[in-house]
């Protein structure tokens, strides 16, 4: 199982630099910018922890 690691930031190049540190460390990365997205994820997706 691989773990999933929510990023959640609104500035698309910071993002794209945090999610390839993720990917880059072996986790999955699910990103969302703000707002309702992050929220909807946690919804959406079992197996998500925190």
């Amino acid at each position: 199982m691989t773990i999933k690691i929510l990023v959640v930031k609104d500035e698309p190049l910071l993002q794209m630099a945090a999610v390839n540190l993720v990917e880059d460390a072996g986790f999955e990365a699910l990103k969302a910018a703000d707002g309702e997205e992050p929220l909807a994820l946690l919804e959406a997706v079992s197996d998500i922890r925190f």
